[in-house]
């Protein structure tokens, strides 16, 4: 098991190049991630929101590693490591409204395990039910195309290997005989 499985984590930055790919990272080790964005004005902003704790962390933020947008970049480690330690001592109901005073963009970066029981993907149409036993789920996800006014075709599971095999053969011309000779082969199965 990850030593972040099931770990809180909060990435700063995480839409510039080094935090989306550690936010994916953590994502793939199944720890419970959260994102701010990386911009000046968001760090000062982000500041704000947790002044009651301003000396643990501007004495750190200070340190000359961390002064500009590059030095946070080549030190991304360090900084991780000291947000780790302070994000660690309040849950995310604490975080969450303080950051949304600022403005500051945050969000929880959901697991597989959430999509499911997401009210976002359920309205959107991104998850849409599948009436096949055979599917293991009852939601699967919805075909991004979208033609003209045509409705979309309700999902169905794809078919078993050979299921159409004979028909298609026999649409393509192929003479039943010969179907009849390739089965009997072994060349092609018809399930």
């Amino acid at each position: 098991m990850s030593f972040w499985n099931g770990r809180k984590v909060l990435v700063t930055g995480g839409n510039g190049f080094i935090g989306s790919h550690l936010t994916e990272l953590l994502v793939a080790e199944r720890a419970l991630v959260t994102t701010t964005a990386s911009l000046e004005k968001t760090r000062l902003r982000f500041l704000d929101a947790v002044r009651d704790d301003i000396r643990t962390l501007v004495g750190d933020l200070a340190d000359p590693r961390f002064a500009a947008t590059n030095d946070r970049r080549t030190n991304a480690r360090g900084l991780t490591a000291i947000l780790d330690a302070w994000f660690a001592t309040k849950d995310w109901a604490a975080w969450s409204p303080l950051l949304e005073k600022t403005g500051v963009a945050f969000g929880v970066v959901a697991t597989l395990d959430d999509v499911p029981h997401d009210a976002q993907m359920r309205a959107s149409g991104a998850l849409v039910p599948i009436d096949d036993p055979r599917a293991g789920a009852s939601l699967t996800v919805s075909s991004p195309l979208q033609v003209g006014d045509q409705a979309k075709v309700p999902p169905t599971l794809a078919p078993e290997i050979g299921q159409h095999t004979v028909e298609v053969l026999r649409a393509a011309g192929i003479p039943p005989p010969e179907i009849d000779r390739l089965l009997q082969a072994g060349v092609i199965v018809q399930a």
